[in-house]
């Protein structure tokens, strides 16, 4: 569903205690981060260990509909999705991250109202029924995000594969950029809870039309 344009230079991973200042994801776009400590880094492109499991899903989604993908199909599959993000802050010892993407308004595209955010938040939410999810308890609320128009935040406890584990993500809108920030805690490690509460509630956007 994206999007063709350029993307500013960005080095291919850093630890997020280097993070200093704006980050340019594209021309008329940066996005600002909280300071956040290792072993959390930030990445451009999708770690490996995130596209396995990405590719695990798909593979799960596939058998759920009676079909067989090879590893290398469901790799592939799993590479395109996450192609789609910007920018990846990874836990590699825990598996906890947080995507971000951002997708410009078409051009006679109207800019949305603060109940479209709200139903897109709530899509995105109830999708969660297609990954095989179960015990899912969602709450959603309002959020503030520095530089966005409007914001919306979200917050799911699911069980999966023997395992409890928490889906938080935020849909927005910083003229002319729909925004998603979505994060996965696999509940691990008690202190990526707040680091993720802290990339959501601290994130800045700076978008110019």
């Amino acid at each position: 569903m994206k999007r063709g344009i350029f993307v500013g230079v960005l080095l291919l991973w850093f630890p997020l205690t280097a993070v200093a200042g704006p980050i340019q994801l594209y021309p008329n776009l940066t996005i600002e981060l909280p300071e956040l400590p290792a072993p959390w880094t930030v990445t451009k492109e999708p770690p490996r260990k995130l596209i396995d499991e990405v590719a695990r899903d798909v593979q799960q989604e596939a058998r759920s509909m009676g079909r067989k993908l090879s590893d290398e199909q469901a790799m592939k599959s799993a590479s395109k999705r996450l192609s789609n993000e910007d920018l990846f802050l990874v836990n590699p010892q825990s598996g906890a991250h947080v995507l971000l993407s951002f997708e410009p308004l078409g051009k006679d595209e109207a800019e949305p109202r603060a109940s479209d955010i709200a139903m897109s938040a709530k899509y995105a939410a109830h999708g969660v029924s297609d990954e095989g999810w179960t015990d899912v308890s969602e709450q959603f609320q309002e959020a503030d995000v520095a530089g966005a128009r409007y914001a919306r935040r979200f917050e799911i406890d699911f069980s999966h594969e023997g395992g409890r584990h928490r889906f938080t993500g935020i849909v927005g809108y910083a003229r002319p950029y729909w925004f998603w920030l979505y994060a996965t805690d696999h509940l691990r490690d008690p202190a990526d809870q707040q680091i993720i509460n802290a990339v959501l509630q601290e994130t800045v956007v700076h978008a110019t039309p």
